[in-house]
């Protein structure tokens, strides 16, 4: 599997420092902290976000006062990167069409976090084999942004019996449904 291309915005490196400084003047989000600066020879790559608006919006805004190239190239993850949030750690790696399916809340018990695919997925729009899938890449997301989750389980029941206890299917993690709770 190859590196994944993105766009970047090549400078001088004497010009680095100038761009930054443009950037934060504008109050853009346009560098793309998912992936590393490279520093090559005498330049400097910055990656950038796929807001095609924004980098327009830069673009004009610099042209006349440092040189500068847009251009798509090998991008090289940062180690460093910590998702904020569910929809963040799951962008482009489920279409967008499935957005919708991306649960809004999972219950974190201990180290396990527990989601209700049963509400959220009743569509016709999507296969069975698709739809695990997707659960899989939730799972492997959630675990992502949230440090100190081992294991992500799907509800299969409802709450039952004496200790209330519901059947849980294992999706991603250590299938080790037991963990410590304090109240």
């Amino acid at each position: 599997m190859g590196r994944e291309q993105i766009s970047y915005i090549k400078v001088k490196k004497k010009d680095g420092q100038n761009l930054i400084k443009f950037i934060r003047e504008l109050n853009k989000s346009i560098l793309n902290k998912r992936f590393k600066i490279i520093l090559e020879n005498n330049w400097i790559f910055f990656p950038l976000t796929s807001k095609t608006e924004l980098i327009n919006e830069i673009a004009r805004y610099i042209k006349n006062k440092i040189d500068f190239d847009i251009i798509l190239r090998d991008a090289v993850k940062n180690p460093n990167y910590k998702h904020k949030t569910l929809q963040d750690a799951l962008e482009n790696k489920i279409p967008e069409k499935f957005n919708y399916l991306i649960p809004k809340s999972y219950d974190i018990v201990g180290n396990i976090a527990i989601i209700d695919t049963n509400n959220s997925y009743s569509t016709s729009s999507i296969t069975k084999k698709d739809l695990i899938t997707l659960k899989k890449k939730i799972a492997i997301s959630i675990i992502e942004v949230n440090k100190n989750i081992n294991s992500v389980y799907e509800k299969r029941s409802e709450i039952k019996g004496h200790c209330r206890l519901r059947e849980l299917t294992i999706l991603h993690g250590e299938d080790n449904p037991e963990t410590i709770h304090k109240e």
